[in-house]
This record gives C-alpha cells, structure tokens and sequence, in this order.
C-alpha cells in the first residue's frame, strides 16, 4: 500500500505452518530466527538502483540473503 511518506507491506503467515516447518526456537513457540530488509529503490540515469537495508548491520559487501549474518530473534508476543 503507498502511504503518504513512502509505502507498507503487510503479510501473514499461519502458526500452524511455522510449526509444521519445525521453524519455533523454544518449547513456548514465541522465538523465530528471521531477517528483516527493506529495499530501496532509486531511478538513476541508467535505470533503477536498488539497495537493501537489513534491521542490524550484517558488514557484508553486498546483499546476501542466505547468509546467517543479517539474521536474529524475533520474539512474538500477544
């Protein structure tokens, strides 16, 4: 959804799915091992410059998604 200062991407994964897929990090299925990005994309000259800006700093050269450095824990909570 475009917003006035930019957009919003809302999603929605079921409970069941992420313990089918043994995903949970404790017993009390609150703790997940994710990543977070945004992309950010630019008009250039030459055509579209797009970068990735991930919610900690994983010091890597250049955007690597199955890299475990730009993930952590998230804890859900009700």
């Amino acid at each position: 959804k475009i917003t006035e200062y930019g957009y919003l991407v809302e999603g929605s994964i079921p409970m069941n799915t992420l313990t089918n897929m043994q995903l949970w990090q404790n017993k009390d299925k609150t703790e997940l091992i994710c990543a977070l990005m945004r992309a950010e994309f630019t008009k250039t000259e030459s055509g579209i410059d797009m970068g990735w800006i991930a919610w900690n700093d994983p010091r890597l050269p250049k955007p690597a998604f199955h890299n475990p450095k730009p993930f952590g824990t998230c804890k859900l909570v009700k």
